[in-house]
């Protein structure tokens, strides 16, 4: 997903401008934040478990819905804290930090753990330690100077796009990856099953949220004008919504489980997809995403990243593998290691046509325009 200071967990997903979302929470409501009994006037936004109705910045989640701009929700409770951070232990010192029971990261360039947190003002927390990261990250033991990357194995913190992934992630200005999850990379994001992207997705393995100001909800969604998000799949137009069971009235999409045609900014449909501006997804393939698009069969033509288990061609920025997932725009990584690839792009079985980098199963270096590597593995 994409979120400008954003990071992502192994289970956890995140975006909203200054949000976060988790397996079970999602965030982000400019102003407000909804929890699982009930929300009620919130100018930008507000969501119940059952359903969400006219949320123009809204989020929603089954369970907990955390942070809006000045604000935070926990299964505990918040007090006094300038934008708000709320942890089960305990939280100190975040300029716009927020907590959740699991992980939830969000302060302006903040995030936070489950045990503690503590003076991040660009920072993040781990279970351990975190030293000296100017926008922070984190490591499950721990990690020191990294300006714009940070990796853990379980926790995902922020660089100024961080990224993360099970194994290593390293500086990557627009990317983030993850073994289950993939982050976006300006404009993409990527999941094992579903893709999907919206201005400042995110993807989780189960729900989806965020288009700018996206809402979720795994009942249904109604009148969202920002964005929905749906358990299944995700999809986005420019303020996109999406539910398993119906979508009604987004000003800018909509999506069903049959199939979607037609969105401006993109839309998903478990069957196909076809014409989305910025980004589409298909259980089956990928087709024609402006910014990103990704599939579990393979990925074709986006123009800023693409991802697929079996091939990657032409990424302008990269791509991104189930297992690894690298660059944007500053690094790469791949299942053994990654050097030396400007705009990276990883793949396990071969990566073909990347303007700037390709990375290969075993290691790639010095690829600024390709790799061949790999496709001439390949017997013809």
């Amino acid at each position: 997903m994409d979120c400008k200071e954003a990071a992502i967990e192994t289970t956890q997903v995140m975006d909203c401008k200054e949000a976060a979302i988790e397996t079970t929470q999602v965030m982000d409501c400019k102003e407000a934040a909804i929890e699982t009994t009930q929300v009620t006037d919130c100018e930008e936004a507000a969501i119940e478990t059952t359903h969400v109705m006219d949320c123009e910045e809204a989020a929603i989640e089954t369970t907990h819905v955390m942070d809006c701009k000045k604000a935070v929700i926990e299964t505990t409770p918040v007090t006094d804290c300038e934008e708000a951070a709320i942890e089960t232990t305990h939280v100190m010192d975040c300029k716009e930090a927020a907590i959740e029971t699991t992980h939830v990261m969000d302060c302006e360039e903040a995030a936070i753990e489950t045990t503690q947190v503590m003076d991040c003002e660009e920072a993040v927390i781990e279970t351990t330690q975190v030293t000296d990261c100017e926008e922070a990250a984190i490591e499950t033991t721990h990690v020191m100077d990294c300006k714009e990357a940070a990796i853990e194995t379980t926790h995902v913190m922020d660089c100024e796009e961080a990224v993360i992934e099970t194994t290593q992630v390293m500086d990557c200005e627009e990317a983030a990856i993850e073994t289950t999850q993939v982050m976006d990379c300006k404009e993409a994001v990527i999941e094992t099953t579903q893709v999907t992207d919206c201005e400042k997705a995110a993807i989780e393995t189960t729900q989806v949220t965020d288009c700018e100001e996206a809402a979720i909800e795994t009942t249904q969604v109604t009148d969202c004008e920002e964005a929905a998000i749906e358990t299944t799949q995700v999809t986005d137009c420019e303020e996109a919504a999406i539910e398993t069971t119906q979508v009604m009235d987004c000003d800018e999409a909509a999506i069903e489980t049959t199939q979607v045609t037609d969105c401006e900014e993109a839309a998903i449909e478990t069957t196909h997809v076809i014409d989305c501006e910025e980004a589409a997804i298909e259980t089956t393939h990928v087709m024609d995403c402006e910014e990103a698009a990704i599939e579990t069969t393979q990925v074709m033509d986006c123009e800023e990243a693409v991802i697929e288990t079996t091939q990657v061609t032409d990424c302008e920025e990269a791509a991104i593998e189930t297992t690894q997932v690298m660059d944007c725009e500053e690094a790469a990584i791949e299942t053994t290691q990654v050097t030396d690839c400007e705009e990276a792009a990883i793949e396990t079985t071969q990566v073909t046509d990347c303007e700037e980098a390709v990375i290969e199963t075993t290691h790639v270096m010095d690829c600024k325009e390709a790799a061949r590597r790999q496709r001439l593995k390949q017997p013809k």
